[in-house]
Protein backbone atom coordinates (compact mmCIF):
# COMPACT_ATOMS: atom_id res chain seq x y z
CA UNK A 1 0.00 0.00 0.00
CA UNK A 2 1.33 3.33 -0.34
CA UNK A 3 -0.06 6.24 0.96
CA UNK A 4 -1.15 9.84 -1.30
CA UNK A 5 -1.47 12.86 0.60
CA UNK A 6 -4.47 15.27 -1.30
CA UNK A 7 -3.16 18.66 0.70
CA UNK A 8 1.32 18.67 -0.55
CA UNK A 9 3.41 17.17 -3.24
CA UNK A 10 5.10 14.14 -3.13
CA UNK A 11 7.88 12.54 -5.31
CA UNK A 12 7.10 8.77 -5.81
CA UNK A 13 10.68 6.63 -6.06
CA UNK A 14 11.39 3.48 -7.20
CA UNK A 15 14.30 1.66 -8.26
CA UNK A 16 13.81 -0.14 -11.62
CA UNK A 17 16.30 -2.35 -13.80
CA UNK A 18 16.06 -1.06 -17.36
CA UNK A 19 17.08 -3.23 -20.11
CA UNK A 20 17.06 -2.94 -23.95
CA UNK A 21 15.86 1.03 -23.89
CA UNK A 22 17.51 4.13 -24.12
CA UNK A 23 16.64 5.40 -20.82
CA UNK A 24 17.71 9.13 -21.73
CA UNK A 25 14.88 9.22 -24.09
CA UNK A 26 12.90 6.96 -21.68
CA UNK A 27 10.34 8.67 -19.55
CA UNK A 28 8.12 7.27 -16.64
CA UNK A 29 4.58 7.60 -15.96
CA UNK A 30 2.29 7.08 -12.69
CA UNK A 31 -1.47 6.46 -13.07
CA UNK A 32 -3.57 6.63 -10.30
CA UNK A 33 -7.15 5.46 -10.97
CA UNK A 34 -10.29 5.71 -8.56
CA UNK A 35 -13.69 4.93 -9.65
CA UNK A 36 -14.64 8.03 -10.09
CA UNK A 37 -11.17 9.15 -12.39
CA UNK A 38 -7.78 8.29 -13.84
CA UNK A 39 -4.74 10.59 -13.11
CA UNK A 40 -1.29 10.61 -15.01
CA UNK A 41 1.85 11.95 -13.68
CA UNK A 42 5.37 11.94 -15.92
CA UNK A 43 8.37 11.45 -14.55
CA UNK A 44 12.22 10.62 -15.03
CA UNK A 45 14.34 7.91 -15.18
CA UNK A 46 17.67 8.88 -13.41
CA UNK A 47 20.12 5.65 -13.97
CA UNK A 48 18.17 3.29 -11.61
CA UNK A 49 15.55 4.95 -9.90
CA UNK A 50 12.05 6.84 -11.27
CA UNK A 51 11.32 9.65 -9.72
CA UNK A 52 7.60 11.01 -10.18
CA UNK A 53 6.54 14.24 -8.97
CA UNK A 54 2.59 14.11 -7.76
CA UNK A 55 0.85 17.65 -7.13
CA UNK A 56 -1.60 18.02 -4.44
CA UNK A 57 -4.32 16.38 -5.29
CA UNK A 58 -7.63 17.90 -3.11
CA UNK A 59 -9.01 19.26 -6.11
CA UNK A 60 -9.39 15.67 -7.56
CA UNK A 61 -9.57 13.14 -4.24
CA UNK A 62 -11.31 13.07 -1.33
CA UNK A 63 -9.42 11.85 2.13
CA UNK A 64 -10.85 8.21 2.14
CA UNK A 65 -10.80 7.75 -0.81
CA UNK A 66 -9.45 4.32 -2.98
CA UNK A 67 -7.67 3.65 -5.94
CA UNK A 68 -4.84 1.73 -7.90
CA UNK A 69 -1.28 3.28 -8.70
Amino acid sequence: MYNLYTDKQRTFNAKVKITGANTPNTKARLIIETNKMQLAFEGVIDKEEINVPISALNSYLSEGDIGRM
